[in-house]
Parts: structure tokens; sequence; C-alpha cells
């Protein structure tokens, strides 16, 4: 038998989850499975999760943020244009709109020493008109962003690297829930700097979830960018956390389900047990008899869309104009 674990949750807690199941053999024997705890790992036994963490020994919670906390660096960030905006992802992703692509990861690695270096600086070719997109994957609370090139240093010819900056900009957020027709997140401005002397940009607004940030470059002079920072204060409103498929060695009937939950909240830059806090668990538990909760098919015909069911490894030999889609099982 083999079971999958489907748990979402709002705003915060930490959790322990134990199945008790019978077995068929004659003797009925009483078994118990467990993750966290004493159990199995959280993190080891973790297909994807959204705003998760597992910081806590044994136990999975949102992951919650103090002022300066910089929630750049609490993700996992992977660059490429996304072709989904609405649904949440396990990753962060950032890109540009440049049709030459190179890596924009050291904007987030966290490393105020790497940058996109001599990209954005080519002898007489202006620069306004450059944009940098970031999807934190889920919607977060956000009230500072910062960024800036790198802070020591300088080029061949003596030129500190920090006086690369970007000296006209426009900056632009959506909250992870405003899409348009054709489910692309919708803008609102939240900054625009027409010209600054400041190498460090930092840009302060009211509390708000914060998924999407689209970074517009106004002025035509060579920059670079060492680091993009992104600041808040509390917890995601919900986040999800799907295990791998768990095999439990035999056909089972399964009994009770148990979880142990803990509530938090945040209170002066303090997260700290609350039974108080609005907070609640949503777990789903599948079950089967095959490796995979998914059915994969291939388009056996291009004109009618016909399909035939396949192995996931047989579907991932298939060409993609012949890739079918993917159904739960």
């Amino acid at each position: 038998m083999r079971a999958q674990l489907f748990e979402s949750f709002t705003p915060v807690f930490t959790a322990l989850i134990s199945i008790v199941w019978l077995t068929t053999a004659a003797q009925g024997e009483v078994l118990q499975w467990q993750l966290g705890g004493e159990g199995l790992s959280w993190r080891d036994n973790e297909l994807n999760s959204t705003a998760i963490s597992f910081d806590t020994p044994g136990a999975i919670q949102l992951v919650g943020f103090n002022p300066n906390d910089n929630i750049v660096r609490q993700l996992s960030w992977t660059e490429g244009f996304p072709q989904d905006f609405v649904s949440e992802a396990a990753e962060a992703r950032v890109w540009d709109n440049v049709p030459f692509k190179q890596s924009n990861i050291p904007l987030v690695d966290g490393n105020p020493a790497t940058s996109s270096e001599n990209r954005f600086k080519d002898f007489g070719v202006l620069q306004a008109g450059r944009a940098f997109f970031f999807d934190l994957g889920t919607r977060f609370p956000v009230n500072r962003l910062a960024f800036f090139p790198r802070p020591e240093g300088s080029d061949s010819r003596g030129r500190p690297y920090s006086d690369d900056f970007i000296r006209g900009y426009k900056l632009q957020v959506n909250d992870g829930a405003r899409y348009n027709e054709q489910n692309l997140p919708i803008y609102n401005l939240l900054s625009q700097v027409d010209f600054t002397n400041e190498n460090n940009a930092e840009i302060l607004f009211p509390l708000q979830f914060v998924r999407y940030i689209q970074l517009n470059v106004t002025s035509a002079n060579p920059f670079e960018i060492a680091e993009f920072e992104v600041y808040g204060a509390g917890f995601p409103p919900g986040g999800r956390y799907i295990s791998e498929i768990i095999d439990l060695g035999e056909v089972g009937n399964f009994s009770r389900l148990f979880w142990t939950i803990e509530t938090l909240r945040q209170q002066e830059g303090r997260i700290s047990p609350d039974p108080t806090a609005d907070a609640r668990v949503s777990i789903r538990m599948r079950t089967g008899r095959d490796d995979t909760p998914e059915v994969f098919y291939k388009i056996v015909n291009v004109f009618t869309g016909d399909t035939q069911e396949v192995s996931e490894s047989d579907y991932s030999r298939l060409g993609l104009n012949i890739r079918g889609p993917i159904e739960d099982d």
C-alpha cells in the first residue's frame, strides 16, 4: 500500500502526523506510521511545498519573518519565464526582458560580491527599458525593497563598482491575487524615482502581501545589481506540503489519523506559541498500489487529439509535440 499526504494550513502552526492501520494478515496486527517527531523526517519525505519551514526539529510550520529578515534568502531560486503565473510554486523565479539571456541568480544569491557584472555596461548602449521580474512563489507580507551594486571593488579603469547604480527606476508589485484575462499579474505602481544619487535604493511602504515584483530601469547610464532584497514581517496567508509517495510495505486498512498542532503568533518581533491564534489545518491523503499518483498520456493522433496512457518513464522520453496531459490518478 502506498500513501501520499497533502497538507495545507493558515496562518501558522507546527504539526506532526500519525496514522494507525491494520494489516490484512490473519492476526490483524496493528501498526503505526508517523511523519514528524520521532517518526519519518518531514524534509526527507517532501515532494514539494510552498511557504514551509523545516527549522523546527520534527515539525513543519509556515515561514515567519521579522522586520530585518531578507525574504529572498529564505527562498530557493531558479530562473526562467514561468508558464503559469497563478499557481503557487515551491521555487521562486527571476527573469528579465533582455534578448540575450544570462543568469540573474547573482541578483538573489545573498552574496553582495556577485552581481550582473558587465551585462548592462556596454559602451554607447542606453540601458533605459531594462526590466527585471521576481516571483516569490507565493504571497508574503512585505514592507521594504532594496537593491544596490557591489559595495566594494573597482573595474580595470579604477572605477568603483558602487558608482554603477541605477539612477532612475520604477517599481511595481502584485499581491498574487489579481490577474487579467490572460492570467498575467496586474501590477500596482509602488514607487517611481526619476533621478537619485543614492547607490543603495531602499523603498519603504505599508505592510502588504506581495508575490510579483517588477523593476523597470528608466535611466540610460550603465549599471549593475549585486543584490535585490525583500523584507517584511509576519506570515504568509497559507502554505502547502505534499509528501513523496510513502510505501507502507503491504496492503492494509487505515484506521485513525492523528495530528498534533501548535499555533504560533508573531508579537514584538518574536514568534511564540499562542493557543488563541486563528489557524487551521486541512489534511488529505491518497492511497494506491502504484508508484505515482498521476496518469500520463501520449498523443497518438495530433489531428484528433486521441491519447494513450503510458508510463512515467516512457512519457519523459516523448517529444514535446506528442506529450499529452498529466492527470491525477
